[in-house]
């Protein structure tokens, strides 16, 4: 199967976070058996994008591609730069009810990681069916 790739432009606003699980939902093929995984991972990169980057000031926005072929699918969060930079994720301590947003992709993607870009950073990940990719 050919790589699939679907490219979104959000409004860096909390608001937007709907619409990036919306739009994941509809890129990705029906019956997708990385779909919950894909998608709290995803959750979590995009609402990085908005809270800790300049893609959530004024006007910011950040953009999603996800793509897809056999067996693996791929998320790459483009957001706006470097309002904190991205670290080795740390356990957060166990009454906090936040901070464990790259905690959970360093936990579930098959890899992941960060691009610094002139103008932002690309944090993206990959997950993938480990069924499908043993009977390829």
């Amino acid at each position: 199967m050919d790589e699939q790739a679907h490219r979104r432009t959000f409004r860096g606003e909390r608001a937007e976070l709907a619409a990036v699980h919306r739009f994941a939902r509809e890129a990705l093929p029906p019956g997708c058996p990385v779909l919950a995984d894909f998608l709290l991972l995803l959750d979590e990169v995009a609402a990085n994008a908005v809270l800790h980057s300049d893609s959530g000031r004024p006007g910011g926005a950040f953009e999603v591609v996800i793509r897809h072929r056999a067996g693996v699918v791929r998320a790459e969060v483009h957001d706006a730069g470097p309002r904190r930079p991205p670290g080795t994720p740390l356990p957060p301590a166990w009454s906090q009810e936040a901070g464990r947003g790259l905690l959970l992709v360093s936990m579930l993607a098959r890899e992941w990681g960060t691009v610094a870009l002139p103008h932002g950073r690309v944090v993206w990940f990959e997950v993938a069916d480990h069924h499908r990719l043993r009977a390829a």
